[in-house]
């Protein structure tokens, strides 16, 4: 069984190509440590139910691309390892598991691992701690947390994972993005990409327009693509996090979401001392997955990235906090906001190809030689953050999950730094922030992160309608 990829599976292909794999990680404390067997049973019903975590790439040097079914066992998945400290925070066990998504061969297969840790002083075979890592080719990260959940849940009752793989050649592959979803640009935003990215840059110096204005942070003080991924991790009690979804409603923006955005937008503000400030922009992943459309609820890719200026009359200090939230999650919410979001996406299919013989021989198609070229460029970022919010994962004390907590790789081609947030059901907010070693000071990584949780911790300064940026950081 075989589908060719989609352009959006086709993009994360490209960047693990190019030595920049988009990985998402997740980490559960358990309750009770299970047995690797059990786990081991568990993979073999996810690989039943899941035809893409049975499968490799091929033709990855063509314009064609193809998914391809290949024999896989729980073996071929788990791995056991016996090398964290217990008391370590959640990011040296997803530093370990971005490391093993490092690994992962797409030509051969599969695309995803389980890790599961034995507790340093526990008994062998019993593991307290188990991490998931799949390389975006073959989920987004909302897949891949219902993935992980469904894994969690069958890891609370072994027995009801005890079934008989599936044949495979009865289930399909689930569709692409762009065969069930609308991602056309529109044309103003078909030619004004096409002009800037393709036609511009050829034009004689004196006939090409200024370049915009850069943004927060600007150039990064060493290039991106060579440095590690770094990761920081925090929790919001899930007092405090009722709390800010109870003001998130009296002003008018109804859930968790813009209210993180906006104290990010603060946080950013902290460290923002050029003169004139430098725009800070962000890009938040929507979810479009859909089972109507035959999407599957775990697994493949169904997500368009929103990218978001705070518009003029908002981008100083002095805005008020839930003026800017209100018109960022109006438009995140608005039918052209989700447009827009839509055809950034759809700009894929407009990525220059075709197959390029390099010297020595081997072969690369169009879409690395135009990703490299960003990747290499003197400022490859897109944006100043992402905020990738998977949300509530379905488990919970009852399932016997401690906490959850989870990351990727930062992207040297898209934005400076990626906020990552998720909560089991009743249970806290886990953070995680990821950016590449050196890029920016140590100093202000450390400020704008104190700065966004400080904020975080403390929702009674947020209850006044009038509360300004400003009163936020200084």
């Amino acid at each position: 069984m075989s589908r060719q990829l989609g352009n959006y599976e086709r993009y994360s292909l490209t960047r693990t190509l190019l030595g920049m794999p988009p990985c998402v990680a997740l980490i559960a404390e358990l309750t009770h440590p299970v047995e690797a067997g059990d786990l081991r049973q568990v993979i073999n019903t996810l690989l039943a139910r899941f035809p893409l975590l049975s499968c490799k790439v091929v033709g990855v040097d063509t314009v064609e691309p193809k998914f391809e079914s290949v024999e896989v066992t729980p073996d071929d998945v788990l791995v056991v390892r016996k090398e964290v400290d217990e008391e370590s925070d959640p990011t040296a066990f997803l530093e370990v598991g971005l490391a093993a998504g490092k690994e992962i061969d797409i030509t051969k297969g599969p695309l995803w691992r389980v890790v599961g840790f034995e507790g340093i002083a526990g008994p062998s075979g019993k593991l307290s701690r188990v991490l998931l890592v799949v390389n975006h080719v073959v989920s987004d990260g909302s897949g891949s947390k219902t993935l992980f959940a469904e894994l969690l849940r069958l890891v609370a009752s072994p027995a009801s994972s005890n079934t008989n793989r599936i044949d495979e050649s009865t289930i399909a592959f689930p569709p692409t993005l762009e065969e069930t979803i609308d991602v056309r640009p529109s044309t103003f935003h078909l030619l004004r990409v096409i002009a800037i990215e393709l036609l511009v840059p050829k034009l004689p110096a004196f006939l090409r327009p200024a370049p915009p204005s850069p943004h927060f942070p600007g150039k990064p003080l060493v290039h991106p693509f060579i440095q590690p991924t770094r990761l920081l991790f925090a929790t919001i009690p899930l007092s405090t996090i009722n709390k800010l979804k109870t003001l998130a409603k009296e002003h008018g923006v109804g859930t968790l979401h813009p209210v993180l955005h906006t104290c990010l937008l603060a946080a950013f503000s902290s460290i923002n001392t050029s003169n004139p400030p430098l725009q800070i922009n962000s890009s938040s992943p929507i979810s479009v997955r859909d089972p109507k459309l035959g999407h599957p609820t775990a697994t493949g890719n169904f997500a368009t990235p929103l990218d978001w200026t705070p518009p003029p009359h908002l981008s100083s200090p002095a805005t008020p906090f839930w003026e800017l939230a209100k018109a960022y999650i109006t438009d995140l919410n608005s039918p052209s906001g989700r447009a827009r979001a839509k055809g950034t996406m759809g700009m894929m299919k407009f990525t220059p190809d075709g197959v390029v013989e390099l010297e020595g021989g081997s072969l690369e198609t169009g879409w690395e030689t135009f990703w490299r070229a960003k990747r290499d460029s003197e400022n490859p970022w897109s944006a100043t953050f992402e905020i990738s919010n998977l949300g509530v994962i379905d488990v919970g004390e009852e399932e016997g999950v401690k906490n959850v907590t989870w990351a990727q790789f930062a992207s040297p081609i898209s934005a400076s730094m990626a906020i990552n947030a998720i909560s089991l059901r009743g249970g806290a907010l886990s953070l995680t922030l990821s950016w590449r070693d050196g890029t920016q000071t140590n100093e202000n990584i450390n400020t704008f992160w104190d700065t966004f949780k400080r904020i975080l911790a403390d929702p009674d300064q947020l209850s006044l309608p009038t509360v300004k940026i400003s009163d936020l950081v200084d």
